[in-house]
C-alpha cells in the first residue's frame, strides 16, 4: 500500500512545477518556541538529537509529515536525529522547481559530498561509488536520468559506499504533491563496520522541502535501529554519526542549487 495512491495518480498526469502556492514559513513551524524560530532564521539551520527519547519535535505542521511519523513509529529507532534548514532560492521565488527536483535525481553526484572527520581532523569524502542500478537482482550500473516534468512518485535503487560503513544498496523514493517534495532513503542491505551496525531496512533518512516566502524550508529526519546496540554505543555516538549523512545530503542539495562548495560542519544541537 506504500504510496500506492501517489503512484496511480503519477501514471495518469504529473503535476507541473509551481502548481501550488508557497507555504507560510511561520505557519509550518508555529509550534516551536520563538527563540528556536529566531535561531533558525538567523543561522539558517537547527538540529536536534533525540537523546531523551521524546520523539519527533521539529517536524513542520503539514500533512506530508505523516509518512515520516509513521516510519518512525514502525522503526522505533535507537538513535533519531532531525533538523530544519532554511535554504535561499537561487532566484526570487522558485517553488519546487524542475531544477531542484533533478538535482536530487543526479544521485551519482553524492560522491562529491565531503564532511569534517573529527577522528582524522580533516575534510574527507563521505560517499564513494554512488550509482543507480536497475534492481537488486539486476545490479547493472545505470546513468542518472533527469526528467522534463515532475512525477508524483518515483523509486530508484542506489549503490553507495560510505566511508565508515562500507558498500550497501539503498532505495530512494521521491514524492511530490505539487507543494512539497519528499526524498526518502532506506537501506536495503545491512551496514557494517567491524561488525554489523544496521540490519537491512533499519535506517531511514527523509527530507521534505517546502517553498516559503523566506526560501526553501527543509525538514530532515534520520532514524536508525541498531544491531549490536550496546557495543555500537560504546564505540561511537550513533546520533551524530548517522546525522552526518542527513546533513551531508542537505548541504549537497544547497551546494548544487547555488554552485557553492560548503562543507557540512555539524553545529550545536538543541538541548530539548
Amino acid at each position: 500500500m506504500r504510496f500506492r495512491f501517489f503512484l496511480i495518480v503519477a501514471l495518469i498526469l504529473p503535476i507541473p512545477a509551481h502548481a501550488l502556492d508557497r507555504s507560510d514559513f511561520h505557519a509550518l513551524i508555529n509550534r516551536l518556541p520563538p527563540e528556536i524560530i529566531e535561531r533558525l532564521k538567523t543561522d539558517g539551520e537547527i538540529l536536534r538529537f533525540d537523546r531523551s527519547g521524546i520523539g519527533i519535535a521539529l517536524a513542520p505542521d503539514n500533512p506530508s509529515l505523516a509518512v515520516i511519523r509513521r516510519h518512525n513509529d514502525e522503526l522505533n529507532p535507537d538513535a533519531m536525529s532531525e533538523g530544519l534548514y532554511l535554504i535561499p532560492y537561487a532566484e526570487e521565488f522558485e517553488g519546487i522547481s524542475l531544477e531542484l527536483y533533478n538535482i536530487t535525481r543526479r544521485i551519482s553526484r553524492l560522491a562529491e559530498v565531503k564532511y569534517h572527520s573529527y577522528r582524522r581532523d580533516s575534510v574527507v569524502p563521505l560517499f564513494d561509488k554512488v550509482y543507480r542500478v536497475n534492481s537488486l537482482k539486476d545490479k547493472r550500473r545505470m546513468e542518472d536520468a533527469t526528467v522534463d516534468s515532475i512525477p508524483l512518485f518515483e523509486s530508484i535503487i542506489v549503490h553507495m559506499k560510505e566511508v565508515n560503513l562500507g558498500p550497501a544498496y539503498y532505495e530512494a523514493q521521491y514524492v511530490y504533491d505539487g507543494g512539497s517534495l519528499g526524498f526518502f532513503v532506506r537501506n536495503l542491505t545491512p551496514l557494517h563496520s567491524l561488525l554489523k551496525v544496521v540490519d537491512d531496512q533499519n535506517m531511514r533518512i527523509s527530507i521534505i522541502i517546502f517553498p516559503t516566502e523566506l526560501g526553501y524550508l527543509a525538514y530532515g529526519y534520520c532514524g536508525v535501529k541498531l544491531s549490536n546496540r550496546n557495543l555500537v554505543f560504546k564505540i561511537m555516538d550513533p546520533f551524530s554519526g548517522f546525522y552526518k549523512r542527513l546533513y551531508a545530503m542537505v548541504t549537497w542539495m544547497k551546494n548544487s542549487l547555488h554552485g557553492t562548495q560548503d562543507t557540512p560542519f555539524i553545529g550545536e544541537e538543541l538541548d530539548f
